[in-house]
């Protein structure tokens, strides 16, 4: 006879009573799964509330009727009631018979009905486990090695619930689990790396019994049957370390006996040696929170546990017995079996015990041999990521971190956030390392495309594995949109990158495929540096042009070849330097003309030799100076002529010798020669003039007489023939400002959007009025009119003041601004307001493209027209005069006057003088006296010095 105790504490603490009787039990325990026991009862209420037990703790106490030689006669087994229903209900007399069942398993069970997604990093198994059984409050006592257990790089829940996340972590590390009553039925689960070397069960062996009625209350073991099964004899696992790719990761477990050894089990795990040696460091590297390395040894002994799990029934025994504290984990012994195996110790791992208040009950149960290594079964099913997920990449973030748009270890991985992490960190704690699949990698070279925090990217997994993420693309949403607007640009396909840290800049190589548009277009955001190991060539179909803002750089160590088949034009808009180390050789098949606007300094160290094959003319539109410290010699070889409107002055310091080989003349209204001693001599005598008087000799001396004088031919000179002016701007000399090159310019300006104009710096700003200069519109509003100021901020002032008081409308009017000299200023407003300014001697360019750009009357007010200097402006005017969209050019001139209409911006009044365009036009007079000669080598004004004159474009 046996007795039951069912009992439910929670309720009893809270007063309810449950009143149910147990007259029939069963309960089946295996190795590392939670029990199941079910409960027959019987209750005189018909009306015991279900809802209240089910789900509440439980625990169950079997009592025998007799004490077998362990010395104890009862088990326990604590959990949770999963599963309760009314069975039956049936009156008897007055009263009311119910019949229930119940089922109780343990409180670990619970946990297979909580799934989750879950991350955890730089733990070992254990370790993970622990976090679970805290979470849950369940009891545990480990029986490892704890050392022995790694840390874990990274392992993931995922999707499944937590019974069989621990489940499947346990199998892996080869921990059974059980549920022994060892602790008087608390509960406690019991984590065993090695359950053959278990506890035994205390006492001799049992017997065996082949007739069982025979036994009466004496314990025993009938129904003996030895199993035996084939099973695989070698379990061979596969890694890969990207850190040594060339390395072959394999391990093998130690083979069984043929032929068993055959049957070998090959495993590719990618990461399946990876663990944790040592802690990291801080820094973002690869080795950051935990140093992990692929370790054979580590995988060498995975495959053993994996073998040993695969074998380890490959012999068993089944059987039938009475004995009820048998139960998974425990080993024992059989004796007076026939048969010798049965002599070796067993290890209880399957068990079903089953029995009545009333009757006997029954023990059948299934054990291996304990000389054998047990390891779990590994059943538990590791779940797999399908497909691909988009995740977000993240980076260090809190206090004492510095936030970084680009957060990667040395092997260019990132981490990321999964969608479904519900942890709260948004940080470089979200996850592992994940390398980056990029479109060519080699060794050394390659693409690299590093993903930044916060963009969204997609994940893969090797092998389905939630625990090896591998990403392989790249995602635009709505916080990070696609480089241009879309549909409108659906023919651009771009590589554009993004400054950092900050934003605002870019590099970029765009291509546009746009039918009849098609573009190649590359940005550098500050440097660009190309390399060319041997040949370059360049074709361009038709135009090019080429801008450069400051300075450009360039070496040829060998020799430059540089053909152009039509015209060649070049500007310089300042001075230009260039250094002839060798000789300089020059062919021109045509005419040359050299047009310089100002002066020209010339000087040769040696000697200079000019050979003119045909005619040479020249014409100095004011004096010629010329000094020759030694001989001068000059040959004609017919006439020579002489031309001179004025006076004609020869200065000869000792010797003054003239001859002719046929005819001196010399002829004028008077003529004087003054010398200590004057001689004229010829074939008949001569005529002497010195300090003693005048002296007559010759062979006869007529004086007064009849005769007639000598006749001269007189002089003829011709007048020297014109010579040819070198065609300006408008033949030869085409106006650079009208290239194509400066169309470059407005698509820079485009990419820069300055809200503080004043404060932008030089070049950016020189981009806006290049801008300005290429728009097409700076004509006179309708009503309005144009003006143009010379003189800096007053002159702007009072060409705004007159804008204002003569236009037909409100703010209906232009005005362009440009100041010549030291700072180089250049503004353009639409009101009375300064906009832009810079100081770069490129005004000149800029203002003459506005002045081709004008329309209508335009109105230029000038401070002043200094004499002695070329009149301000005096090319612009000539611009807009040679415009044909420019109506009329009216030229004013400031002059101050108490009276005046118009005021500057110190409140001084101004009266507007008109000025005659010839006047405006005109060159400067000539200097008065003659300037000295230059010195040898006059060194060029620097291009930014105030005092340096600004150059004329040509």
């Amino acid at each position: 006879m046996s007795f039951f105790d069912l009992e439910f504490k929670e309720l009893a603490k809270k007063g309810i009573e449950i009143p149910l009787t147990v007259y029939r039990f069963a309960v089946h325990e295996a190795v590392s799964t939670p029990f199941s026991l079910s409960l027959w009862a019987r209750s005189d209420s018909a009306a015991i509330a279900i809802d209240t037990i089910v789900g509440q703790p439980a625990s169950f106490r079997l009592t025998a009727g007799y004490l077998n030689v362990s010395g104890s006669g009862s088990r326990a087994w604590n959990g949770v009631c999963s599963y309760m229903e009314q069975t039956r209900a049936e009156r008897q007399d007055k009263n009311i018979l119910s019949s229930y069942y119940l089922r109780i398993v343990p409180a670990m069970w619970v946990m297979e009905h909580q799934r989750d997604h879950r991350i955890y990093q730089h733990l070992s198994i254990p370790d993970i486990v622990d976090i679970f059984f805290d979470e849950w409050n369940i009891k545990r006592e480990w029986r490892i090695d704890r050392g022995s257990y790694p840390k874990l790089e990274f392992k993931v829940l995922y999707g499944e619930s937590h019974f069989a996340f621990v489940t499947r972590l346990l199998e892996e590390a080869g921990i059974a689990y059980t549920f022994p009553d060892e602790a008087g039925g608390n509960g406690t689960v019991l984590l065993s790396e090695a359950l053959h070397r278990g506890r035994k069960r205390p006492g001799a062996p049992v017997p065996y019994e082949e007739n069982p009625t025979e036994a009466a209350e004496r314990e025993f073991v009938s129904e003996v049957s030895l199993v035996r099964d084939v099973r695989p004899g070698a379990y061979t696992i596969r890694d890969y370390d990207f850190r040594n790719p060339s390395f072959e990761l394999l391990g093998e477990s130690a083979k069984a006996r043929a032929p068993e050894d055959r049957y070998e089990q090959f495993h590719y795990l990618p990461g399946g040696f990876l663990v944790e040696g040592s802690a990291g460091g801080g820094t973002p590297v690869a080795d950051d929170r935990g140093v992990a390395r692929h370790l054979q040894p580590y995988g060498l002994a995975r495959e053993t546990r994996a073998l040993e799990s695969l074998r380890a029934d490959r012999a068993g025994v089944a059987f039938t017995s009475n004995l009820h504290d048998l139960h998974p984990g425990l080993i024992f012994r059989v004796e007076q079996h026939p048969h010798p195996d049965l002599a070796r110790e067993l290890l209880v791992t399957d068990i079903l015990l089953e029995g009545t208040a009333e009757g006997e009950w029954e023990s059948r149960g299934h054990a291996v041999f304990a000389d054998t290594p047990f390891r779990p079964p590994l059943i538990t099913p590791r779940p797999e990521a399908l497909g691909v997920q988009t995740v977000t990449v993240v980076g260090p973030k809190g206090v004492g971190k510095l936030d970084e748009e680009i957060h990667v270890d040395e092997f260019g991985r990132v981490r990321v956030r999964f969608p479904w992490d519900r942890s709260g960190n948004d940080d470089d704690l979200c996850s592992c390392w994940m390398r980056v699949a990029e479109g060519w990698g080699g060794k050394g070279y390659g693409w690299l495309n590093l993903p930044r925090v916060g963009q969204e990217v997609i994940v893969t997994f090797l092998e389905g594995d939630p625990d090896r993420p591998v990403i392989m693309g790249r995602l635009y949403n709505a916080t990070h949109p696609v480089p241009y607007k879309l549909p409108d640009h659906k023919t651009v396909s771009t590589w554009k990158s993004d400054s950092a840290p900050g934003s605002g800049g870019f590099n970029e190589i765009k291509f546009d495929d746009e039918k009849s548009d098609e573009l190649f277009y590359m940005q550098a955001e500050k440097n660009l540096r190309k390399l060319v190991k041997n040949d370059e060539i360049l074709t361009v179909g038709h135009d090019r042009d080429k801008l450069v803002i400051a300075e450009e750089h360039e070496t040829i160590d060998g020799t430059r070849t540089q053909v152009t088949l039509a015209e060649r034009h070049s500007m310089i808009g300042s001075v230009h330097h260039r250094l002839i180390k060798g000789n300089k050789r020059q062919l021109i098949r045509l005419d040359e003309h050299e047009l310089n606007e100002k002066n020209r300094w010339l000087l040769v160290e040696k000697d200079q030799d000019q050979v003119i094959r045909g005619n040479r003319r020249e014409r100095d539109e004011w004096d010629l100076n010329a000094r020759v410290n030694g001989d001068r010699r000059e040959r004609v070889g017919r006439t020579r002529s002489v031309m001179i409107y004025q006076k004609l002055h020869v200065k000869v310091g000792k010797t003054f010798a003239r001859a002719a080989g046929k005819e001196l003349h010399a002829a004028s209204k008077k003529i004087t020669s003054e010398a200590p001693d004057i001689t004229a001599r010829g074939p008949g005598g001569f005529i002497r003039i010195d300090a003693a008087g005048v002296t007559i000799s010759g062979r006869k001396v007529d004086i007064n007489v009849s005769g007639s004088p000598g006749h001269g031919h007189g002089a003829h000179p011709r007048e020297p023939a014109e010579a040819i002016e070198a065609k300006s701007k408008t033949g030869v000399f085409r106006d650079t400002d009208k290239l194509k090159g400066h169309g470059v310019v407005d698509a820079i300006a485009k990419q820069f959007e300055i809200k503080d104009k004043t404060a932008a710096p030089d070049n950016l700003r020189m981009l806006e009025l290049f801008k300005l200069a290429m728009e097409s519109d700076v004509g006179t509003p309708a009503g309005g009119t144009l003006l143009w100021s010379g003189g800096g901020d007053y002159a702007g002032h009072v060409a705004g003041d007159y804008a204002q008081k003569n236009s037909t409308a409100a703010q209906a009017f232009s005005r362009l601004e440009m100041t010549p000299g030291g700072g180089a200023l250049a503004k353009t407003t639409t009101d009375n307001a300064d906009g832009w300014g810079v100081a770069n001697p490129a005004w000149r360019t800029i203002s003459r493209r506005l002045a081709q750009q004008a329309k209508g009357d335009v109105n230029v007010v000038l401070s002043r027209v200094p004499a002695g200097e070329t009149a301000i402006f005096r090319e612009e005017v000539k611009v807009l005069a040679a415009n044909p969209d420019v109506t009329a050019v009216n030229v004013w001139l400031m002059q101050p006057s108490p009276t005046g209409k118009y005021t500057d911006k110190a409140g001084t009044t101004y009266d507007l003088v008109p000025v005659k365009m010839e006047d405006a036009l005109a060159m400067p007079p000539p200097p008065a006296p003659p300037a000295p000669s230059p010195p040898p080598l006059p060194p060029p004004p620097p291009p930014s010095s105030p005092s340096a004159t600004s150059p004329k474009v040509s």
